[in-house]
């Protein structure tokens, strides 16, 4: 999502639909002879840019690429590959964003080096930063972001701050456990953290600071969506609660109680602010 836009990629297209106005267009390719359809998805929009990770015909079934395109032109503008038949290239989600000082830089982990990856496209250097070799990243999380200067990312209990110039790691927090999952989303000023040990929190991304948290619950809230000031998330998938949070303070506002029946989720909001939930039904909430 990017504002009023919603983009995916499908095939060796890039596409984005107009939410307000209900229209789709195409506005670029991915890759080369991508014909099968892998990881329809995982598009980060970015100032006329668009990067995505996918696998292509000539790939085997795990291998991916990292690739970064400029939108009016369609021209591919950066690649990582990883070209060794003996290992499985893992990569996560790139984000895009710009150091302190301007520059243009893509990160994405880099999970078979144990490593964050940050390529400055306008210094065409690159930084390799090594994380814990006793966690893990889930690239489908999208646990990754670059925001002033910083690239934030979580990993399976783990969140770490570093410069997005440097790669000196400005702050860290450990939560939760080894065996489940966290989630990390930047909403505003603030980056919201869900736990492995269900804790929801919000956290000064400055300093790493929790602002607030809750108590814990039996969610990994991987399907969180705001409307105004309000965080919804499920609170599991297989009969799940539907909890609206106040991001200012971390109060619960709503709690709709098992409103899709035995799985759903949220799918996200439509243009008129609704709140979209889907299991055998589809279900429009307006907070």
């Amino acid at each position: 999502m990017d504002g009023d836009y919603l983009y995916w990629n499908y095939r060796n297209d890039i596409w984005r639909r107009n939410l307000a106005q209900q229209y789709n267009e195409k506005i670029g390719a991915i890759g080369y002879d991508f014909t099968d359809g892998y990881n329809e998805g995982h598009i980060t929009p970015f100032e006329g840019m668009v990067a995505g990770h996918f696998g292509e015909e000539t790939m085997s079934d795990r291998d991916y690429a990292i690739g970064l395109y400029d939108m009016a032109s369609q021209q591919e503008l950066f690649r990582y590959q990883v070209n060794d038949p003996q290992i499985v290239t893992n990569l996560g989600d790139p984000a895009i964003g710009r150091t302190s000082s301007g520059d243009t830089v893509i990160a994405f982990v880099e999970m078979t080096k144990k490593a964050l990856m940050i390529f400055n496209l306008s210094q065409k250097d690159t930084l390799q930063i090594p994380l814990p070799a006793d966690d893990q990243y889930f690239p489908a999380l999208r646990n990754i972001h670059v925001r002033n200067g910083r690239v934030f990312v979580a990993l399976r209990f783990r969140v770490f701050c570093f410069d997005a110039s440097t790669g000196a790691k400005i702050w860290e927090l450990q939560e939760g456990e080894k065996i489940k999952v966290s989630t990390l989303r930047f909403w505003n000023d603030r980056l919201i953290f869900h736990s492995n040990s269900g804790k929801l929190m919000a956290l000064d991304p400055k300093t790493g600071q929790i602002i607030w948290q809750n108590e814990p619950d039996d969610s990994g809230a991987t399907d969180q969506t705001l409307i105004g000031n309000i965080l919804y998330y499920s609170t599991n998938p297989w009969d799940p609660d539907i909890l609206g949070i106040d991001i200012n303070d971390g109060c619960k506002r709503v709690h709709l109680v098992d409103p899709m029946g035995s799985s759903g989720g949220i799918i996200g909001t439509d243009a008129n602010g609704r709140l979209i939930l889907g299991s055998a039904n589809l279900i429009a909430y307006k907070p």
